[in-house]
C-alpha cells in the first residue's frame, strides 16, 4: 500500500497567538489501484501561556471517497483540544489532548456513522542531538449510531493503545521516524474484537 499526504495554507502569528488555515489532500493505493482519496480544511489555534506551556484548538472537517465502493464514502468533523508542557529540568514534553469525532455516512444502510470521543498521552525527550524519543497512551470510545438489525445491536467499540516511537531531524525541515503501536480493540460486536502491532518508518517534510 502506498500512502500520500500533502498539507498546506497560510499561517499568522501575533503576540502570544498562532493561528492557521490548512487544506488538506491524501490518497491511499493498494498495489497499482487507487483505493481512498481524502480532501478538508482545518482550522487551528494555539495560545502560548508562558515559555514552558502552550494551548491549542483545532475544528478538522474530511471527506473520504472510495474509488471503488463509493457507498462506504463518509464526512467528518473533528474537534481538538489539546495542551504541551515542557519540563526544562529534564528535558521532557508532555502532550495532552481531548478530541470529539463526528463521522457521516452516504448511505444510510452502511452502518459507519458512529461518535466517537478519543483521549491522549504522550510523553517526549531528546536522547541526543536531534534525536528523540516518544511514549504514549490513547484511549478511544465509540458510539456507532445506527441499529445494524443483522446482529440485532448497536454497535459500541473501545480501544487502548500503547505506542513506543524514535524521532531524528535531518534538518530544520526534516525527519525521519520509526514507530511501533499496540493496540487492544474490543466491540459489543465480536467481529471488531482484535489486538494489532503496527510498526511503521516514515519521512516528513515541511515548507
Amino acid at each position: 500500500s502506498l500512502l500520500g499526504s500533502f498539507m498546506s495554507g497560510p499561517t499568522y502569528s501575533f503576540d502570544t497567538h498562532k493561528v492557521s488555515i490548512q487544506g488538506i489532500y491524501e490518497r491511499v493505493s493498494l498495489g497499482s489501484e487507487d483505493y481512498l482519496g481524502t480532501h478538508g480544511v482545518s482550522l487551528n489555534f494555539k495560545e502560548i501561556m508562558n515559555a514552558s506551556w502552550m494551548l491549542e484548538a483545532d475544528i478538522t472537517e474530511r471527506r473520504n471517497d472510495y474509488v471503488e465502493h463509493d457507498t462506504t464514502d463518509t464526512t467528518s468533523t473533528t474537534y481538538t483540544l489539546g495542551s504541551k508542557y515542557a519540563f526544562t529540568k529534564n528535558d521532557w514534553i508532555l502532550s495532552t489532548y481531548a478530541r470529539y469525532i463526528q463521522e457521516e455516512e452516504n448511505d444510510a444502510l452502511s452502518f459507519l456513522s458512529y461518535r466517537e470521543k478519543r483521549y491522549s498521552l504522550d510523553l517526549t525527550k531528546e536522547l541526543a542531538h536531534n534525536f528523540k524519543s516518544t511514549v504514549g497512551y490513547a484511549y478511544r470510545d465509540l458510539d456507532y449510531t445506527e441499529f445494524d438489525t443483522s446482529f440485532s445491536l448497536k454497535r459500541h467499540d473501545k480501544e487502548h493503545a500503547y505506542s513506543l516511537g524514535f524521532i531524528y531531524s535531518l534538518d530544520p525541515h526534516s525527519s525521519i521516524s520509526l514507530q511501533h503501536r499496540y493496540s487492544k480493540h474490543d466491540s459489543n460486536n465480536a467481529l471488531y474484537d482484535y489486538a494489532k502491532n503496527v510498526t511503521a518508518l516514515s519521512y516528513m517534510r515541511s515548507f
